[in-house]
């Protein structure tokens, strides 16, 4: 019925103006950017609901003292989980309450029937845990050692150019003052 004018209208109400693209790419890259931190936040909000459930669950957790095949099957679901978690920098808080839940339960085991063949096998699986964690320091220490021995080379190579800029500086007013 209005032609043009009714169609590019319509487009202007729901924020883009095409007849003289007044900031219409800016409102879409400013929606846009919106709409990615809304997803991202919503994420982020999602991620957290998840950990805390997870954490929720383990906390839920409570072992037998006098039951070993239930101690079994708690540790064994615990064990899976920290052989997940311990590579995973992000899950440290629930890998945490994870190994410290299996901790507890490998203790009572142990103090039921610390001979039992599944008891022996989550105690060696504590060791190598650790044996890991051990080796995984080692690693970041070397880590952390080669960045900074490479800070001190960067910072090393700065001064020399720093030197070399001032000395050929100098050289330059000794030449200006000779010719003068």
């Amino acid at each position: 019925m209005f032609g043009e004018y009714a169609e590019d209208t319509r487009i202007g109400v729901r924020g883009i103006d095409t007849r003289n693209n007044r900031g219409g790419d800016d409102d879409i890259s400013t929606k846009l950017q919106l709409q990615k931190q809304t997803i991202e936040l919503e994420a982020d909000i999602r991620e957290k609901e998840r950990s805390q459930k997870m954490l929720d669950d383990l906390l839920l957790l409570e072992f037998d003292g006098e039951q070993i095949a239930t101690n079994i099957k708690i540790l064994t679901k615990l064990s899976s989980m920290i052989d997940v978690w311990i590579k995973d920098k992000r899950m440290t808080s629930i890998y945490d309450v994870a190994m410290s839940k299996f901790d507890t339960g490998l203790l009572i085991s142990q103090t039921i029937d610390a001979e039992n063949s599944m008891v022996l096998i989550m105690a060696k699986k504590k060791e190598e845990w650790n044996d890991y964690l051990e080796r995984q320091k080692e690693i970041d220490m070397i880590e952390e050692s080669k960045k900074a021995e490479q800070e001190k080379i960067e910072k090393k190579k700065a001064v020399i150019g720093l030197i070399v800029l001032l000395v050929l500086l100098l050289c330059l007013i000794l030449i200006l003052i000779l010719v003068l």
